[in-house]
């Protein structure tokens, strides 16, 4: 309309919006309805385009699809989320409809815990590496009942870092993921080696560096970046477990809070964990 009215002139007039339009645009087009829209960062709409999506997925097509060598049972998933010990998510629940109060007690602000998770893609797992906040590690914080397996780590606020990440890598995936590699007998030099193994992860600074690429290298271990900004999107951990994870530890946390508002320990964190792993 602005391109054909003017000032002086109006060729193309609309009445105004009646009260039911809504109700009969959703008549009209059935497939459309009204939803919560949920923020997001700009840098993760800019993120996600098509052509930035095919050209990552053209990668994955020729370095893992492609490559004869690549077996699913070499292919992995890397990610870490981060949890506040005690934390809930909100929830549905039942109240009389006369009050309008509708607040859950949580303990408060808690520690913060990182776990690290590997996916493999016949559907297996490795060792999950728990990082909590401290200068050293505790035996204390740590139930009897969980696996020998699991790593944990220190820092000073509980987050994942580059030192982490390496220790992830040599103490965990690698060793781990090693005897599955197994060996194979190139049929072009005649020497044995073993399968490559592809870890796809996303490119935060923690887990890319330069020691992690060259023990990649070392390891015959081919390295996937996700593309910047999308991880809500193209992140199978991050949509697949880390998300139900957070609603299976909010209802396991609802139980020990709802008697009275307590703290939270580490290995409060720990009986929660290991229960939904």
């Amino acid at each position: 309309m602005r391109r054909v009215n003017d000032e002086s002139v109006t060729l193309v007039e609309y009445p105004p919006l009646g009260k039911t339009w809504l109700k009969a645009f959703y008549g009209r087009h059935p497939q459309c309805q009204t939803v919560l829209a949920k923020p997001i960062e700009k840098a993760r709409i800019e993120g996600t385009t098509p052509e930035i999506l095919q050209k990552w997925f053209d990668a994955y097509q020729q370095e893992v699809v492609e490559d004869p060598d690549v077996r699913e049972s070499n292919v992995y998933n890397m990610d870490e989320s981060g949890f506040s010990i005690g934390a809930i998510k909100a929830g549905k629940v039942v109240v009389d409809k006369q009050v309008r109060t509708r607040y859950q007690a949580e303990p408060g602000r808690q520690e913060w815990v990182t776990v690290i998770e590997c996916i493999c893609g016949d559907g297996t797992s490795i060792s999950p590496y728990i990082i909590f906040k401290g200068m050293d590690i505790n035996r204390k914080w740590v139930p009897e009942n969980v696996p020998h397996t699991w790593r944990i780590g220190v820092g000073a606020n509980g987050w994942t870092s580059q030192k982490h990440a390496m220790e992830w890598m040599r103490e965990v995936f690698e060793p781990e993921t090693r005897s599955k590699a197994g060996t194979f007998l190139r049929t072009n030099s005649l020497t044995r080696d073993k399968l490559p193994r592809v870890l796809i992860c996303d490119g935060h600074d923690s887990h890319v560096t330069g020691d992690v690429i060259e023990h990649c290298m070392e390891n015959n271990i081919k390295l996937l970046i996700l593309p910047p900004h999308s991880s809500h999107f193209t992140q199978p951990l991050d949509i697949g477990i880390f998300s139900p994870l957070e609603e299976y530890m909010t209802q396991e946390t609802l139980h020990l809070i709802r008697p009275k508002s307590q703290l939270f320990k580490k290995w409060n964190g720990w009986k929660l964990t290991s229960k939904q792993g």
